[in-house]
């Protein structure tokens, strides 16, 4: 029997390779994290339970991605107390509704789906001015927030407010890319 690595080469080699592989997540500090909003944790599981919740009730043929619901699940303290002080707020009965479809939806899911009413009733369920209002403090306490996002899901935007997809830096552009349509339900400046 050959061996191609020294037992003791070995024992060095896969720890190291097992620090490697971690760093390159992006997200070496948090482990599975999609995204740490803070001291919150939201986890690549969490995230992967809400889409397919989520993708159960649009539908097949529903443009749903991940970041995009990672979005949601970033936004959805901020988005809920407003929507809260505003008087249109979503509780978690108004999700379950909305996710009939879904026989046991995951917390995740039903976070994630309020979050998106949240951000659907500011924008439709107040006047200008109010409306303008609560995107201002929904905004203050986002820029307040130290936001990492795991680079697979893309980057984090506080000026846009979005979570745009990341090109890695080593795949040159290329000319026929076309940017990624804006997920829906994303608040924008009244």
């Amino acid at each position: 029997m050959t061996r191609f690595l020294p037992a003791r080469a070995a024992r060095v080699l896969v720890p190291v390779a097992a620090l490697v592989a971690v760093a390159v997540t992006g997200c070496s500090s948090q482990w599975g994290a999609a995204a740490v909003v803070g001291d919150r944790r939201i986890t690549v599981n969490q995230v992967q339970q809400a889409t397919t919740d989520i993708q159960q009730v649009l539908g097949p043929d529903a443009q749903l991605t991940q970041s995009q619901v990672l979005y949601w699940l970033v936004l959805a303290p901020y988005v809920l107390d407003a929507a809260a002080r505003h008087g249109i707020g979503v509780s978690v009965d108004d999700a379950r509704h909305e996710m009939q479809a879904v026989k046991d939806p995951s917390a995740a899911g039903l976070l994630a789906v309020r979050s998106a009413m949240a951000m659907g009733k500011l924008q439709g369920d107040l006047e200008a001015p109010e409306a303008q209002k609560a995107y201002e403090e929904v905004r203050s306490q986002v820029d307040a927030t130290k936001i990492r996002v795991n680079p697979r899901f893309g980057v984090f935007d506080p000026k846009q407010f979005i979570i745009t997809p990341q090109q890695p830096d080593w795949l040159p552009p290329t000319a026929s890319a076309t940017p990624a349509p804006e997920p829906s339900g994303q608040p924008t400046q009244p």
